[in-house]
């Protein structure tokens, strides 16, 4: 390889391995969220049935160190969950905006895991602009 294209694969890597750090802080930080607003709701017995058959539709276990971003995205997404749990933290307008940007952290995680590869590589663009939605 000549210089211009080792530079633009050590590159492309950094911006992957930001990219990955990046979703799983989000991850660890989206977990603790909302294992903490579940935790301090589960006195609901109603919440408590849908939960459990949320996370049994993911396979990952009633363990929610095993959820990964698949698991949270689903327990976020469910109806009940949200008007029993989350509407306590977002106002109802902003859930559409809310799921629309874990879409983008989701497609992301997705594009790291399966799709990157010298001729393909990440968008740096796409990468920066998820990570100031993060912040």
């Amino acid at each position: 390889m000549n210089n211009k294209t080792e530079e633009v694969a050590a590159l492309n890597e950094k911006i992957r391995v930001f990219a990955d750090k990046m979703i799983r802080e989000f991850i660890y930080k989206f977990r603790e969220f909302i294992v903490g607003a579940i935790t301090q709701a589960c006195s609901d017995l109603q919440l408590k049935d849908e939960l459990e058959k949320t996370i049994a539709r993911t396979n990952r276990g009633s363990n929610p160190e095993k959820w990964d971003l698949f698991a949270l995205i689903e327990i976020f997404r469910n109806q009940t969950v949200q008007e029993r749990v989350f509407v306590h933290y977002f106002k109802p307008e902003h859930a559409s905006q809310i799921r629309a940007f874990l879409m983008q952290i989701k497609d992301l995680r997705n594009k790291l895991s399966h799709e990157i590869s010298l001729t393909k590589p990440i968008s740096a663009r796409l990468v920066y602009s998820i990570a100031d939605i993060m912040q």
